[in-house]
């Protein structure tokens, strides 16, 4: 152990309290950190506990950068947000509709940009139908909640493409490969 090492006179049920005692700071202080600050999350700088005072843990807040925003979906490509107005516009031209669930918080929707939206055959076919990016990061919000029961989506990412009559042509719940996409597209552009 560890402490044991710097610490060879103390007993060892002590030893175990005072790592007992050492977390549960760390939380404490994780936890204050996280959501007492007053400051967006974006903006937040994490606090760093030091254990190199014979006194006792101390705690530094370092100055930090926010991470820039990985973008989930192509600027190149005319997303909808308004899932209900663009399904009515979509109906109104007798278009297809792809519908994009996905979350910044996860990698597989990162992974949709950097593969499937800079694909230029892709984006090409999205053009002839209406997409619709339903952005599903707060999974409190209760219109995610209410468009992600309504097309069943568990998992994100999800593409569900729909005809120009709203019947589901292809459902993915995950990354697609382009083939995949592109042939569902056309069937949805028909």
């Amino acid at each position: 152990m560890w402490l044991q090492a710097r610490r060879p006179h103390v007993p060892h049920a002590l030893l175990a309290e005072e790592v007992a005692r050492r977390c549960a700071f760390v939380l404490v202080v994780a936890l204050v950190g996280a959501g007492c600050s007053g400051q967006s999350s974006s903006h937040r700088s994490a606090p760093v506990v030091a254990f190199d005072r014979a006194d006792g843990p101390s705690v530094r807040q370092l100055p930090t950068q926010p991470a820039p925003p990985t973008p989930h979906v192509s600027p190149e490509i005319a997303w909808r947000t308004d899932l209900a107005a663009a399904q009515v516009d979509a109906e109104r031209a007798g278009r297809g509709v792809l519908i994009c669930f996905r979350a910044d918080w996860s990698a597989s929707s990162a992974q949709l940009a950097r593969t499937l939206w800079s694909n230029d055959e892709v984006r090409q076919a999205v053009r002839a139908i209406v997409p619709i990016d339903v952005d599903v990061t707060d999974v409190d919000d209760p219109t995610n909640e209410a468009a992600s029961a309504r097309f069943e989506v568990h998992r994100v990412p999800t593409l569900i493409v729909l005809d120009r009559r709203g019947a589901e042509v292809a459902r993915f719940d995950d990354v697609p490969n382009a083939d995949a996409l592109l042939d569902a597209l056309d069937r949805a552009a028909r």
